[in-house]
Formats: structure tokens, sequence, C-alpha cells
């Protein structure tokens, strides 16, 4: 704004105040400190922010309505924490939302969707009769809000107490200032007597009242609001709309009101087309303002001529959509159209992430930017994994060796990967105390091994053996810093092709510490691990802005971030129901009343059909709408409302799109995400012949080698450390106190022990094994088993059948001569007949594909249902015990998260099961023998995968 200031006056734009109203806020405040005494106060940190609502629902008596007694605070945190935000907003008070609250409850029984059309005598029903289970269900809603309304005076002391504040204070801060200080409102009515607000519709509740205070010292103030209701993307446009309307009957008597009606970027097709979409809205100006008009017309003289229709592309699917939109700008690339002036606008980045790939594969330039979380990406993780490791070591010698085996692999520390599997091997074939760092440091050691590059593992070790010596000495930013430095990854990162992202990502790092060190000084590796985690359960991102592609190229970017951009050509893609309407979603926000809000209940729609205006307004010449009928799976999906309006209108063309079988193939060939073999290094045929000549498969070995052989390569070829994670080691736990519940029930005359010793067994492993956790893990674990467990028990006490046998092994069979092992959690008898019970700590609702058997959406069927199958071949082979298994049970601990009941699942086991799974046993063990480890599952979340690909 003030470049194009500057072509209107001169060098007098710099003497003109330009400020966001935060700016505006802080600047009043730091110029009268001695008014508002909040020299002492820190700005809050996310994490801090969820710790005190968080401390703030623990905090709460029994009987009070959002009070929670089990189950996850996250989302009863986010909805406060969104309530207070807009409360602060809005300048909406405790009093201001209860009165709104009393006056949409008494409206309740006077409202349409309240009252019954028609009767139903059956039900004892009349037409005209209330609703009254929905007003009190939409009356326990209202109340819930006004309850968590009420925590916000409590919520601000927390604040005050720890000597913190947020942005909207700052805002708070000076409204109030500036209603109690005449003497300092004076001073700014008098410093600004002229004043311009841009975007006016998207200024929120506190913002406008400022705005009020400084212009009210006049009876006609020199104020200049500009903005486009129609391009407001907040949600209560209802108040937006009443604050013009209010700014409009306030100086109605000297006010002008200018329409812009002559549009100088679309052509007329565009803008028709747009406006037969807003039309449908109801919280607009022109439905409030008499003779107000906002038919737009197209004025540039270089587009008058232009004759180009809007067009809706409906594809059979989503893969033919995404190539058919790559064929298209292929055409305007060609055409000379250059890059910069194309756009793709989808409402989520998840819609483009094919057609991106497309472009990568078709070498086409493409710009795409979107926020990610620093703490998910695999280089930031690495330097957090070097700090725990140093960490832990500094604690407890030789206890993170799981951790230093991946540690060798990062490309910074140039080991070779030969080095790492040999030292894996070795350690593997030895017996007695030996450790990786042992091997790594000792040059005798390390020509037995025949290593190929020692010396950089020597030296390697000598970084980690300072790294550690120095934990206790140095502070949490000192210590990133040396490592940094000293590792080799700012060097590598300066011969990155990506640097300039992943030093943007060091930084963010870095500066986060430093931050919280700040707050911390005594901050060690295992605390900030904690935030982390706290962080990640909580959704607080550590947000980069990450570019892909080329700058330059074709631009890919949400209908949000498209807003005040403008385009040649723009493709609308995913206008699907799903995509739009469907997608948008409250979740974790209290209901609001529109006596508050001042918007109608169809406030979300609207929305949306705002966003929809302004991304098709981006179009100056042509505009294609798109969508698939059908997803990647098959299913028909509804085009959006959107769609369907536009294309009422007439001021549209529309046609279906079916590409050429080659098109199709080639583009489904480069969307293929195949597993290329990766560069494993093997060891000598002796050594694997050794380690697969008498190989006995599993259930979990033969389950992990059909998901990704290179997982089993590493951890039962080489049987590489690796250290439990927390989940297994819960289950484990879990497992435990279960196993040793019907051990004493068997030494107790058939007389079950109590559901709190179940719990004290449970509890006393869980303290056992305390290493396998993070201090906040064990808390939760700990507590989440507590809670579990004694439900369980009183739900199955009275139905378990005592005669059975836990833990039982079955060793020494073979299918065509492949040897198989297993050990079986508990058997169940009646007579000869046997119920083979597996116990799982997951949730039933996640586990369903896991209990698929073998079809199009699992090629090899799902992991639990091959379990089975197998524990009833080991159960039909073993030859010492005349017993006849006649189903498995997956026996589940926890409750289902859908319907709050103990479920178990049932699999009956066919004679096609077992063709199945022995053909798969039959192949999975001749790869084995033959070696075949190099081809990986590819998945992103894989971790031997991630790890060999650097």
């Amino acid at each position: 704004m003030r470049r194009r200031l500057l072509t209107f006056i001169g060098p007098d734009a710099y003497r003109v105040q330009i400020q966001t109203f935060h700016a505006f806020c802080n600047e009043v405040i730091q110029s009268h400190p001695h008014l508002f005494g909040k020299r002492d106060l820190d700005l809050i940190s996310d994490l801090e922010n969820i710790e005190l609502l968080e401390q703030l629902l623990l905090q709460l008596p029994p009987q009070h309505i959002l009070r929670k007694f089990k189950g996850d605070l996250s989302f009863d945190i986010g909805k406060l924490n969104n309530l207070f935000r807009q409360m602060k907003e809005e300048d909406w008070t405790v009093e201001v939302i209860s009165h709104a609250v009393d006056s949409y409850i008494a409206d309740l029984p006077t409202r349409d969707e309240y009252i019954y059309k028609k009767g139903s005598p059956k039900k004892g029903i009349k037409a005209g009769d209330l609703k009254q289970a929905a007003i009190d269900k939409e009356t326990e809603r209202m109340e819930k809000l006004r309850a968590g309304a009420a925590l916000y005076p409590i919520m601000q002391e927390k604040m005050r107490e720890l000597g913190r504040y947020d942005y909207s204070d700052m805002i708070l801060w000076v409204l109030k200032a500036f209603q109690t200080n005449e003497d300092l409102l004076r001073t700014y009515q008098e410093r600004y007597q002229y004043v311009l607000v841009d975007e006016y519709q998207d200024t929120n509740g506190s913002q406008n009242e400022i705005l009020q205070l400084l212009i009210n010292f006049w009876d006609v103030p020199n104020v200049f609001v500009v903005g486009d209701d129609d391009q407001s993307i907040y949600e209560f446009q209802g108040a937006r709309v009443q604050n013009i309307l209010d700014f409009y009957n306030k100086y109605a008597a000297h006010i002008k009101t200018v329409v812009l009606t002559d549009n100088y970027r679309s052509v007329q097709q565009v803008l028709d087309a747009a406006k037969a979409v807003i039309d449908r809205n109801n919280d607009r100006l022109i439905r409030h303002i008499e003779g107000l008009s906002k038919e737009l017309f197209s004025s540039n003289p270089a587009l008058s001529a232009l004759d180009s229709q809007p067009e809706v592309h409906v594809y059979p699917d989503l893969l033919q959509e995404n190539a058919g939109i790559l064929e298209s700008i292929k055409r305007a690339l060609q055409e000379g159209l250059p890059p910069t002036e194309i756009a793709v606008i989808y409402h989520r980045h998840a819609q483009a992430e094919d057609l991106a790939l497309l472009f990568e594969k078709a070498g086409l330039p493409y710009t795409m930017r979107k926020k990610i979380n620093a703490l998910d990406h695999p280089f930031i993780r690495q330097i957090l994994q070097i700090l725990v490791y140093v960490s832990e070591e500094f604690g407890q010698p030789n206890s993170a060796q799981h951790l230093l085996f991946e540690l060798l692999y990062y490309p910074y520390f140039n080991i070779r990967k030969y080095d790492i599997v040999s030292i894996a091997a070795y350690i593997q074939s030895k017996r007695g105390p030996l450790t990786w760092r042992m091997v790594m440091s000792d040059e005798n050691l390390a020509r037995e091994v025949r290593l190929k590059d020692p010396e950089q593992l020597q030296q390697l070790d000598g970084l980690l053996a300072t790294w550690i010596g120095e934990v206790a000495s140095l502070t949490l930013p000192m210590l990133l810093e040396k490592i940094l430095n000293e590792g080799g990854i700012l060097r590598y990162i300066a011969a990155h092709e990506e640097k300039l992202f992943l030093l943007e990502l060091v930084n963010t790092l870095f500066d986060f510490v430093k931050q919280e060190a700040a707050r911390k000084p005594s901050m060690r590796v295992q605390d900030l691990m904690d935030v982390f985690h706290q962080m990640q359960t909580h959704g607080i991102q550590l947000p980069v802005v990450r570019t892909n592609g080329l700058e330059g190229g074709v631009q890919f970017v949400t209908c949000h971030s498209a807003k005040g951009l403008e385009f040649d050509t723009v493709f609308l893609m995913g206008l699907t129901r799903n995509k739009w309407e469907s997608a948008r979603g409250n979740n974790y926000q209290f209901k609001y009343p529109d006596t508050l809000t001042k918007s109608a209940a169809t406030n979300e729609i609207e929305a949306l059909r705002r966003l929809f205006y302004v991304a098709i307004t981006r179009a100056k010449k042509h505009l294609f709408l798109s969508y698939a009928a059908a997803g990647n799976d098959g299913k028909e999906q509804e085009p959006s409302l959107f769609i369907a309006e536009v294309m009422e209108s007439g001021v549209v063309a529309s046609r279906d799109v079916e590409l050429e079988e080659a098109a199709i193939e080639q583009t489904r060939f480069a969307l293929l995400t195949t597993s290329p073999p990766m560069d494993i290094p093997m060891l000598e045929e002796a050594y694997l012949k050794t380690r697969t000549e008498h190989f006995v498969l599993s259930a979990s070995s033969l389950n992990t080698y059909l998901k990704c052989p290179v997982t089993f390569y590493f951890q039962q070829i080489l049987r590489v450390p690796q250290a439990k994670s927390d989940s297994m080691q819960f289950g484990t736990a879990i497992h435990d106190a279960l196993q040793r519940l019907f051990a004493k029930m068997k030494d107790n005359h058939q007389q079950f022990p109590s559901a709190e010793e179940l719990v004290r067994d449970f509890t006393f492993y869980m303290h056992q094994h305390r290493e396998a956790f993070t201090d906040q893990q064990f808390k939760n674990r700990l507590e989440y088993g507590q809670l579990i467990l004694p439900e369980y028990y009183n739900h199955y006490i009275g139905t378990w059948n005592k005669v059975v046998t836990t833990e039982y092994p079955i060793r020494n069979v073979t299918i065509e001569g492949i040897p198989l092992t297993g050990k079986l959690d508990k058997l169940e008898f009646d007579g000869n007949e046997v119920v083979v019970v597996d116990y799982k700590t997951g949730n039933i609702k996640y586990a369903k594909d896991k209990l698929e058997r073998p079809g199009e959406k699992m090629e090899h069927g799902g992991d639990y249902w091959r379990q089975m199958v197998f524990y009833q071949l080991l159960m039909d082979l073993q030859r010492q015990k005349n017993w006849k298994m006649v189903k498995g049970e997956f026996d589940f601990v926890e409750k289902n998260a859908e319907t709050n009941a103990f479920e178990k699942a049932v699999v009956v086991v066919s004679e096609e099961d077992k063709a199945i799974v022995v053909e798969q046993i039959r192949t999975v063990y001749a790869s084995i023998r033959e070696h075949q480890f190099a081809n990986g599952c590819s998945e992103e979340d894989c971790y031997y995968c991630n790890l060999v690909k650097n």
C-alpha cells in the first residue's frame, strides 16, 4: 500500500501511518507504558496456553457441566480455546453471551425447526406440537456455551498470575484504555483526523470498537472504509454485515457510498458466473441497503472483445481429472502463456498432491507453498534423535544402542551402509557384553569385522563421546549448536539442493529451543522432548512454509491463499460435495446462537459460497471448473452445490470429458508408487545362509515380510537393536497382568483375584519397564491402564471360562518342510474343543482392515486375519494333544470408541483361508531362503525404508 501511495504523493507517503490494528495498539501501549503497566508480561506460548486450559478443565468441580472424568481433554481444550479467542476478537463479555443464550433459548419454541409440521398418531404427536427432545438437546448445547464463557475470567486471571498475555489482549487493553481515559483517546483522535480502513468486511468486533472510538469525536468524521462483503471468508458474516450496517446507519445523513462496478480484472462471462452464485447468499449488504447494486461490468478494453465462456468439466474419475488438467495446462504453455499466469486452485492442499506429482514427472514448472510442521520433518527428527541419544547415554551408558544404529545412517556422518550392517551382524553373532561403540572405537575389532571405513566410525565415536560428556555442563541451546557445527550438519545443509529450506527448518528449531530455554534455564533434553510431545498431542505446530516446485511456475494455491491474486487462466478443481460442503466442520467449536452472531443457520454454506466466489473471480480470461464423478475407490461423488448453482444459471458451458485409454494408462503409470529395489547393503552370502537356512517362521515374521522385506531384513536377519515403543510396552503390560490373573485363578481353587490386584500387577510391570516411556507417556499410559482394566474385569468376570491354558507354545511343527512356531495367549476349552484368544490393546474401531480376508482392499489380507489362520495351522499341526480349534477370538481390552462397549472379533478359519496362508508361507519362505530383501514397501511412515533411502 505504501508503494502505491508513493506513486501518488511522493516522499510524504512515509509520513502516513499504515498499520494493522495490532500494530496500532502495540504502538499505543509502547508509547504509554505508565498507563498500561504491562512491562513484566510476556507473550504466552501456544503450549503454555494449552497447559493453562488443561488446568482449568481439571480443576472443575465434579458437578460442572463441562467436567470430563475420562478420555482425552484435547477436544474440550480446543473448544474453550476457540471460545476465548472469539470472545476477545468480538468483544463478547460473559454477560453478552449469557443474555444471547437466554434470548435464543426463549425463542426456540417459536422456531419452525422445533415444531412438528405433521402429526403422528402412533407416537401421539399432533401437528404444531413442540419437538421437546430437540429443544432440550439444543438447550444443553447453549448451557455448555454459557458455562464455557463463565470460565473466561478465570483463564484471564491464570494468565495474569503467570505473567502472560496474547495478541488479542493488546486490542482489549487499548479498547479499555480509550473507554476509560478520555485524555488518551483525545490524543489519538487529534492525531488521526483522517482514517482509512481497508478490508473492512474482515474487521472483527474489538477492532471495530477501536475504530468507532477513534472517530466518534466528530459528528461527521473523515473516515473512509473500503471492503467487499462478498469476499469475507470469516465465519460470523452476520456480525460483519451488522458492523457495516451500523456504520452506514450512524452516518446515513452524511455518508457517501461508492460502489465500484467497473471491473478491470475479469471478462464479463467470469463476472456473470460469479454473480450467479453469490446472488444466492442472504447475508449481503444489498439485502439491507435500499438502492445498492453490485452489478459488475467488465471495463478493461483489452478484454471487452474476448469471448471466453467459463467451462465445467466433468471427468469419470479423479485420475482423469488430474490428467485432463495437466493436458490443458500443457497446451496453454505451448501456446506461450507464462506459467505464472496459470493457477490451479483447490479447497485443501491434499487435493492437488497427485497433480503436483504429475507435473514433476512431466517436467512442468509449478509452485506450491504450504505450511508444514517442522517437528514432522525427517531432518528435524534426526537432529532431535541425536539429542535424545546423547542424553540417554549420559544418564545410562549403552542404554540407547537402538538409537545409535539409526544415527549411523544419517547422511552427514558419512558412514558406509555396509559397515553398519557388518557391525550388526558381528554383534549378533557374538555372545557377551559387546556394544556398537566398542566395535566403532576398537581398531582390532574393526579389522576383525573387516570394516571398509573404520576411520569415519572412530571419528563419529569421538564426537559422540564429547557430546555425551558435555550434556551436564552445556545449556540445551549450546549443546544443540555444538552438534549442528561439529556433526557436519550445517556443512551438509550448505551443499544440499534444498539448502534454504533445510536452513529455515534448523533455524526454526534452534529459535524455539532458545525461547524455551529462556523460559526455563534448567531445561534438559527430556524436558524438551516432553514439550514436543505435548505439542504433538494438542496439534501445536512448529510452522515452516515449504515451497515445492520452482519459483515462476504454475501456481498451486488454496482458495484462501488465492485471495488478492489474479491469473489469466484458472483451473478450480475437486468441486465435489465431500471436499467442500461435507469437508467443513466445527468439531472444536461451541455452537453459538444466532442472537449472538447475527448469522443464520445457513452461515456455513454462505461462507463456503463466498470462498467459491473469491476463487472464481481470480480468473482474468479463462475459467475451468472441474470435478470427478467417482473417487479413486470407484465410489460415486456428488458435485458441489456451487457447481449445480453455476450450471443452473446458464452462464457456463458444461461437458463430460473422457480421456483416451493411452493417456489414462500413461497417467496411471506416472502415479504408481512403485517400490524399486533399494540400496540395501547385503552381507556375504555365507552369512545370510547361516541366518536363513534354519529360519523358523512365526505369524509376526510372516506379517513383517509381507508388509516390508526391508524391515524384515533389519529386524529378523540382522537383529538390529530396537526399543519397544510406548504403545508396545503398554500392550505387554496389559497382557502380562491378564496372564497373571488367570494363573492366580488356577492356583487359588478357581477363584479370580480382585480387580485391584489385576491393576496392581499392571502397575508393577509398568514401573519395572519405566525406561520405555517419557514422563508424560508413562503418566498417560499408567492412568489409562488403571482406568480400563477394572471396567474390562467387571464386564467379563461373570462369564470368563476357567478351563484355560495361557502362554501356550507350539514348536517343532512344519508345513512342506517349512518350520513354524508360535505362542498363543490363551486357550479356552470346552471338552476337546478350543477357542484361541489373542489380547489386543488397540481399539477395535481401527482394526477392521486388519481383520479383512484377501481382496481388492487388502491384497494379502489383514495382519490379524492372517495371524489367526496361522494359529489354526499350528493347532492343526501339533500332535501332542487331541485338541480341535473351533474359532479364534481377538479380545479387545478397550471399549469400541463408536459403541462404548467391549467387543471381540471372532475369526472362524475356513479351508480356503488355510490354503491361502499356506501359499503365503511357501512364497515368503522361498524368498527368505533366496535372500530377497531389497524390495521395500516405500510407505511414507516405514522406518527402515526411510532409513536406507536417507
